[in-house]
């Protein structure tokens, strides 16, 4: 079969496994990331389903586990920052069958990369800004002016992007604002808070804090707001204070350890819905095409996923619509699944009232009680797409 040359756009989690998958499946991908290196810094994200059964069939399993978490438990407290649940997380892996870890997202993506560098070309610092297509090839426009040939371009970077805009439609028409922005930074220190991962609901707000390797602490927001759009970055500490006046000691101290140089991520939290996800030879990949949010739990496992599936299809046809179209046959029905329960459990992500909060201790400390662990899998989002194609 004739060996494509497909160029990848974004060397994040879905653009480095679709190039090692490329790979293996005998093309030639080349990486292309706007970012001068790999970049630091993310928040935590849970581990598992279809994202996991793709790193086994990489052998990355074992590296994997070396970077989780070793958090000894998942908490949430009250205003007066008293302990009201508390599940350990040796409860939560062995409800999803050991099949489960929590670690950064760079941390991820660096194995992802050391995996895949000594195969494929990856350019830093070099960014796509145009495509046209003719009937034999895919043209690329490099950020220093140059164009190169390839049979197909993949757009994998991310909710915000560039390739969607270019070749698709403008970012609006497919985003799907869900009704709340996350936030997340370090601060130098963690006196103030137990070990774990220790969480607190309040109405239209939450927060998490847990501790990193050297001995600062992360933070984690997420609260409800009216679509604000872009927020530069000298603005996102008065956004935060604004939405989190009134919440208490342990905030303050979050709130507090903000220095004027430390970098703060905010984002709103949107799906992307696209009805198709390729025009001619330029096809979309992970966030890009189908961003679920993190509220899913499943961004990095179904960017594994849609990235393992397009390069199979790639690897069994050169015929490039008929790769295109089966590659999103088989993964749309499983990803408006996993967005519409996204969306359902938006409500209770970022509880409305001290109502649904109170509701929300209980169910916890239902889920991981031996009769009901079998509903801790789907909660987790542990079912995965290759299970449900047998």
């Amino acid at each position: 079969m004739k060996q494509l040359k497909i160029l990848i756009s974004g060397g994040g989690i879905a653009g480095l496994t679709l190039a090692y998958w490329l790979h293996q499946h005998g093309h030639c991908p080349i990486v292309v990331e706007r970012a001068d290196n790999l970049r630091p810094g993310g928040y935590m994200i849970d581990f598992t389903g279809t994202g996991w059964d793709v790193i086994e069939k990489m052998g990355l399993a074992t590296a994997i586990r070396q970077k989780a978490r070793d958090f000894p438990y998942l908490s949430f407290e009250n205003d007066e920052g008293e302990t009201v649940t508390k599940v350990s997380f040796a409860a939560i892996t062995k409800a999803l069958n050991d099949k489960y870890v929590a670690l950064m997202r760079h941390e991820l993506q660096e194995i992802l990369y050391e995996a895949v560098r000594h195969e494929v070309e990856i350019r830093f610092g070099q960014t796509v800004t145009a495509v046209s297509n003719n009937p034999h090839a895919a043209i690329a426009t490099f950020n220093d002016g140059h164009q190169e040939s390839y049979d197909l371009i993949v757009g994998a970077d991310g909710i915000h992007s560039d390739m969607r805009q270019m070749v698709f439609a403008p970012d609006k028409q497919y985003e799907r604002y869900l009704g709340y922005y996350v936030a997340s930074y370090a601060i130098a220190t963690g006196a103030e808070f137990e070990a774990g991962f220790v969480n607190y609901w309040q109405p239209n707000r939450m927060v998490g804090v847990y501790h990193n390797a050297d001995g600062s602490i992360k933070a984690f927001f997420v609260f409800a707001t009216e679509d604000i759009g872009h927020v530069p970055p000298e603005k996102r500490q008065a956004i935060l204070r604004h939405h989190y006046e009134g919440a208490g000691r342990q905030v303050e101290t979050l709130l507090a350890g903000i220095a004027t140089d430390t970098p703060i991520f905010l984002d709103s939290v949107t799906q992307i819905a696209m009805p198709q996800w390729s025009c001619d030879r330029v096809a979309l990949v992970g966030d890009a095409a189908y961003c679920p949010t993190l509220i899913s739990g499943q961004g990095a496992s179904l960017a594994m996923g849609g990235a393992y599936i397009l390069a199979e299809e790639l690897g069994q046809t050169a015929a490039i619509p008929t790769a295109l179209a089966n590659y999103e046959k088989r993964l749309r029905p499983h990803i408006e699944e996993k967005q519409e329960k996204a969306r359902k459990l938006a409500k209770s992500f970022v509880p409305r009232s001290r109502a649904r909060i109170w509701l929300n201790h209980l169910m916890l400390k239902l889920l991981f009680m031996r009769p009901f662990r079998g509903l801790v899998s789907k909660q987790f989002g542990a079912d995965t797409i290759f299970t449900e194609e047998l």
